[in-house]
């Protein structure tokens, strides 16, 4: 999945419930992908078009959390040192090299989320030169804070549901703690979607 032409905000909003679903299934099982990006999503062909998160090479089965331990970080320390995924799609606590967890799948997918969503409702032009500015700084400036600044969502005030602000927003927070489980996304994407059945004109979707 690159870039979709004529992507309507439906379909977006489809995609990443079916996204956030996934990822909850897995989460539940206790299982990280650890490399969730758009090339690694593909699209069913047919009628249907169901999204299907693909290229588990990656994907780590987290050990059950010891007493006292927060069960969403408790990864070996060696696993922790490990700086997997994509620039971009990596979020802060994995570019530091810190304990990661499932926080790592939900950071991706809101990138997933306001990539697939840009596609369907382009931001103003005054919000993508944000966009490339901070990119370019962390080219010139490869810092941990710098990469941090690149990863700070933009929000487009296009989007028509307050739940898919909050969902980009987020799932962007740097600290993995506050950021929102699998499953809660999928219950904010959820509603979103019945708004969209409901009147699909307004999201782009022929009734």
């Amino acid at each position: 999945m690159r870039g979709e032409a004529g992507l309507s905000l439906f379909l977006a909003i489809r995609w990443s419930v079916q996204l956030a679903r996934t990822l909850a299934h897995l989460h539940s099982r206790r299982v990280i992908h650890r490399d969730v990006k758009l090339s690694n999503i593909m699209i069913a062909a047919g009628a249907s078009r169901d999204l299907k998160l693909v290229d588990f090479g990656l994907a780590l089965r987290m050990p059950p959390a010891p007493p006292g331990a927060d069960a969403a970080v408790c990864l070996t320390a060696f696993q922790a040192s490990q700086k997997v995924g994509v620039y971009g799609y990596m979020p802060p606590e994995v570019h530091r090299k810190k304990p990661y967890g499932f926080a790592v799948d939900v950071f991706a997918m809101g990138v997933v989320l306001r990539r697939t969503l840009c596609c369907a409702a382009p931001p103003p032009p005054h919000l993508k030169l944000k966009s490339s500015a901070q990119s370019a700084l962390y080219s010139v400036v490869p810092t941990s804070w710098a990469y941090e600044l690149q990863c700070q969502p933009t929000i487009n005030p296009r989007w028509p549901h307050p739940n898919l602000v909050a969902v980009a927003r987020d799932t962007a927070d740097p600290s993995p703690t506050r950021r929102p489980t699998a499953g809660k996304v999928t219950d904010l994407l959820e509603e979103v979607l019945r708004a969209a059945e409901a009147d699909p004109a307004a999201y782009g979707a022929t009734p």
